[in-house]
């Protein structure tokens, strides 16, 4: 978990103090959603038909699994 960016080692620390907790939990974690229109979609495929390289900061290396 060191190589996650603060927003998701702050969901994985929530996840962490309920599951320690005496109530019994479940942790759900939703995947980044991105579809033809969606804002995400729409500004990556901008950013790749015009950048054919980028500098990104480090936090851009967190892994995501994508859902089919």
């Amino acid at each position: 978990e060191k190589d996650l960016s603060p927003h998701l080692r702050s969901r994985a620390e929530v996840g962490h103090i309920l599951l320690s907790s005496e109530v019994p939990t479940a942790v759900l974690r939703a995947a980044i959603v991105i579809g033809s229109g969606s804002a995400s979609f729409e500004m990556l495929r901008y950013l790749t038909e015009r950048l054919p390289l980028m500098v990104t900061p480090s936090w851009v290396r967190t892994r995501i699994q994508p859902v089919a």
